[in-house]
């Protein structure tokens, strides 16, 4: 799993009363969906969620009907994240460029002021290699190495 990558994790159940079913997911960073539903009994509730930092992160999920009466949480499932999405930093597009280019640094600038996309690889957008980011610094970083001859781009972590 990448760091800011969403992923969907699936699950169902049965009823033994035969009541729409919902679900409720606890995704190990502190955060919870809400309840999703209803559903029939054994028919599939897709969630989706993206951590926005590494980590190891137990994802359950727990049910309940309509009447709430809710089951525990399910046991948990290991996820772990990580920034190694990384091929090339600077390449904040992620459209395979070797070096940063005026498109890395116009979607970064969108993304940090005008409510653009996220980097599709934050790793690559961590320009000055602090390993946090992408931020302010690394967007001062990308314009010195672009305008005034600044260091290359940090190797990718």
């Amino acid at each position: 799993m990448l760091v800011n990558q969403a992923q969907s994790y699936q699950t169902s159940s049965t009823d033994a009363d035969a009541d729409e079913l919902y679900y409720r997911w606890s995704w190990g960073d502190g955060t919870y969906s809400d309840w999703l539903g209803p559903y029939t009994a054994g028919e599939i509730c897709t969630a989706e969620h993206t951590w926005p930092g590494q980590g190891q992160f137990d994802v359950r999920v727990t049910t309940r009907d309509k009447f709430y009466e809710e089951t525990g949480w399910s046991s948990p499932l290991n996820v772990n994240v990580i920034w190694s999405c990384c091929v090339q930093s600077g390449d904040i597009n992620y459209d395979g460029s070797t070096n940063p280019d005026i498109a890395d640094l116009v979607y970064l600038v969108a993304y940090m002021f005008s409510g653009g996309p996220p980097p599709p690889c934050a790793a690559s957008a961590d320009i000055n290699g602090s390993g946090s980011g992408p931020d302010i610094a690394d967007l001062v970083y990308l314009v010195a190495y672009m305008f005034s001859g600044g260091p290359l781009p940090a190797t990718c972590q």
